[in-house]
């Protein structure tokens, strides 16, 4: 009976000793169990042993098993020391394993003899039980280490005991319950049966005793694998979600160990930098995401935060250039990553791709600017043309009283003209600086390009030839003018720049058609009919291969930093979509570069009228309110009205001509207005003047006023824009006709 029990009893300590050894469990929740499997396999041995001294075995035999029962329950007791040191993770851990240790020795050298023998010298005395019959050790014949071994057993269910209470007082009254039962058991278990010094008929209550702790920590560690089940059956939704949610956001996350090493790329972060997750993992950060500031330094974000320790905002010029060799301005944020007790295991990037946004900000910086441009230009063009009204109306009158005088008619002809060109070049160049609405009009492309080269001779370098090849016999697009004289502008600055040594500049137009089968293959949306080709081309230095298919792109330049926007040919290409057009480009490093660009010809072509301005006839009489803060002007608008035959009133500012009209109400009929003046602005006054006389013809002069403020204008009732500086003939003819309009409409 007493072999069954201890066989049984073996087999138990050894299932259990495998369990919690083998039990699955990772971390810090497996230590303890792995602690207690190694106590479980030492008893194991111990009750082997046991079961070895029944019947009883010889002498020899007997002796070496004893021996062993006594070191097994020494290492049994290092390492039930050792787990409940871990349990509790209390601080005298250290002591408490020397305690064990100490005593472990201890029991081992307390099993030699008085006499110095090992085996034989060993005294057993057999004693029968009623369930069989077992050897024992007489009383006396231990030497002085066993009272250490004891000391050291009890120091170590005594600091089981403490562990108990420290457990209670931390609130966790489950597990001191537990330890505190198990220690209770063992130590009622080692002390009954130790050394065979106690009385022989608890043996089977020493054995049994062990049972407690078996079915405890049984009972802890089918809980702890449920709970570890549970945690990682979390960790994995928590992971999934964590996946999902990297793989949603548009920013990169890029992840790194303490060595800047890459652990995890989410996908925008793959698309942003060419690598995907397999190839990036494993590799310096800074190999993946390289960074330059804005002047070309590398910068290496997961190496500054490992150094501050603590997040890093990086932004400014930076530019990341991705695996294919392509950049993109970035911002970059990143975080020290770190676990629970604050230490640092890694970085977490976040790199967010700004290219959009910064070409934004430079479309706002640029529109910012050109409309300061715009605003400045338009103050000088004012004063410029006022002062062109000068020339030219001065000039004009001179041509009038010369009479035949064919050198002095010469003379006021080229100053005449020199005028004209002059306010031409001024409405060319605001048209360049200020934003206006898309009109549609009729555009004839040659005599477009012939401005545009007239601008551009007086910027281009004296060894560049500009050639002009007008081989289109009909060159008529429909269009907006500035857009399309912007957009040939465009190219041939380029062209200029392009030809920094000198070279050959043209411009060819040819008409061409386009067949279904054309406007199929072609990646714009074209229809099917007759085109005029306008072809810029140079012999400038070319384009890189590696750009040509992104030359269109904003901000794709390959001139030097400081030296372009990249705008322009962007702007090209909207203006040629916007027109229904196609652009193409031929280019070839060091031969140089051509555009074409296709325009829908008109399909019916007007005619145009060719005729002289007839020199204006003497008007039959009637009084003109001049209102101008430029004396010159005034002097010559009422030198030419008088001229022509009427009365004239002269105001320098708004409420002067408020006033004079008031006085004057009834004689007037009709008023010059200029819109810029310098106390009232020339609308007030117009309403003003309207309140009192509804149906008085208006001609507005202006040098320089918003498109906006003259839609206003051209809403009303009989009103005419001349803009300045006016000619003569242009001014007769307006308010002429307008007299004449309202004097028919009012008969």
């Amino acid at each position: 009976m007493l072999k069954a029990l201890l066989a049984a009893l073996a087999g138990v300590w050894l299932a259990s000793g495998w369990r919690h050894l083998r039990s699955g469990l990772v971390g810090r929740a497996a230590r303890p169990h792995r602690l207690f499997g190694l106590v479980c396999l030492a008893m194991a041995g111990y009750t082997a042993a046991e079961f070895g001294l029944t019947d009883p075995p010889d002498p020899v035999r007997a002796a070496l098993l004893l021996r062993l029962q006594i070191v097994l329950a020494a290492v049994g007791m290092v390492f039930l020391a050792w787990w409940v040191a871990d349990e509790t993770d209390v601080r005298p851990r250290p002591f408490l394993l020397a305690v064990s240790i100490v005593g472990a020795i201890a029991a081992v050298l307390s099993l030699a003899s008085t006499d110095g023998g090992l085996v034989t010298g060993l005294t057993l005395q057999p004693e029968r039980l009623p369930w069989g019959e077992v050897v024992r050790v007489p009383a006396g014949r231990e030497t002085s280490w066993a009272p250490i071994a004891r000391l050291a057993f009890w120091l170590v269910c005594g600091f089981g005991a403490y562990a108990v209470v420290l457990q209670g007082r931390r609130g966790r009254a489950r597990e001191a319950v537990e330890l505190g039962a198990a220690l209770l058991l063992l130590h009622g278990a080692i002390f009954l049966g130790a050394y065979r010094h106690g009385p022989l008929t608890l043996l089977p209550l020493e054995h049994v005793a062990f049972l407690g702790p078996v079915l405890l920590m049984g009972a802890r560690l089918r809980r702890d694998i449920a709970r570890a089940l549970r945690a990682g059956a979390e960790l994995q939704r928590s992971e999934e979600n964590l996946r999902i949610t990297l793989a949603s956001i548009a920013d990169g996350v890029v992840t790194t160990d303490t060595g800047a090493r890459v652990t995890g790329i989410n996908p925008a972060a793959q698309a942003l930098t060419g690598w995907s997750q397999d190839e990036a993992v494993g590799r310096g950060s800074a190999e993946i995401l390289r960074v330059h500031d804005a002047d070309g330094r590398e910068v290496d974000p997961a190496g500054r935060i490992l150094t501050a320790g603590r997040q890093v905002d990086l932004r400014g010029e930076l530019r990341l250039l991705r695996r294919d060799g392509t950049e993109h301005r970035v911002v970059v944020t990143g975080a020290p990553i770190r676990d629970t007790r604050g230490e640092i295991t890694g970085v977490v990037l976040v790199v967010r791709d700004v290219t959009e946004l910064s070409e934004l900000e430079d479309q706002l910086r640029h529109a910012r600017k050109m409309d300061a441009v715009g605003t400045l230009a338009g103050g000088i063009a004012h004063d410029f043309n006022n002062m062109l009204v000068g020339i030219v109306g001065h000039a004009e009158l001179l041509l009038a009283k010369s009479g035949d005088q064919p050198e002095l008619n010469r003379h006021a002809r080229i100053v005449v003209d020199t005028g004209l060109r002059a306010a031409d070049l001024t409405q060319k160049l605001l048209s360049f600086s200020r934003r206006k609405p898309r009109s549609v009009a009729v555009v004839r492309m040659h005599e477009l390009v012939e401005a545009v080269v007239a601008i551009l001779e007086r910027s281009v370098d004296r060894r560049i030839l500009v050639e002009r090849d007008f081989r289109a016999s009909n060159d008529r697009v429909a269009g907006d003018h500035g857009a399309l004289e912007s957009a040939v502008m465009n190219l041939a600055v380029n062209a200029r720049d392009a030809m920094p040594d000198g070279g050959r500049l043209t411009f060819r137009t040819d008409v061409i058609y386009r067949d279904s089968e054309s406007c199929a293959r072609s990646s714009f949306e074209l229809s099917p009919g007759p085109y005029l080709r306008l072809s810029v081309s140079d012999t400038g230095c070319g384009i890189p291969e590696d750009l040509v298919e992104r030359i269109f792109e904003p901000y794709v330049t390959t001139k030097a930093v400081g030296q372009g926007t990249g705008l322009g040919l962007s702007a090209v290409y909207g203006t040629v979509v916007e027109h229904g057009g196609a652009i193409d480009v031929h280019t070839a490093v060091g031969e140089g570069s051509s555009f074409v660009l296709d325009f829908p010809l008109l399909a019916e072509p007007t005619r145009e009228e060719v005729h002289e301005t007839p020199e204006p006839a003497p008007h039959e009489g009637g009084t003109i309110l001049v209102v101008d803060d430029e004396a010159l002007v005034r002097q010559l608008a009422t030198e030419i009205l008088q001229g022509l035959g009427y009365t004239v009133l002269a105001a320098a500012d708004g409420l002067g001509a408020i006033e004079l009209f008031r006085a004057s109400q009834g004689a007037i009929d009709a008023v010059l207005l200029d819109l810029m003046l310098p106390d009232v602005n020339g609308y007030e006054v117009f309403r003003e003047i309207r309140a009192l006389d509804g149906n008085l013809p208006v001609v507005v002069s202006t040098g320089y006023t918003e498109e906006s403020r003259l839609e206003e204008f051209r809403a009303e009732r009989w009103v005419r824009i001349v803009p300045k500086p006016y000619r003569r003939a242009l001014l007769a003819e307006s308010l002429g006709s307008l007299l004449r309009d309202v004097a028919r409409e009012c008969r």
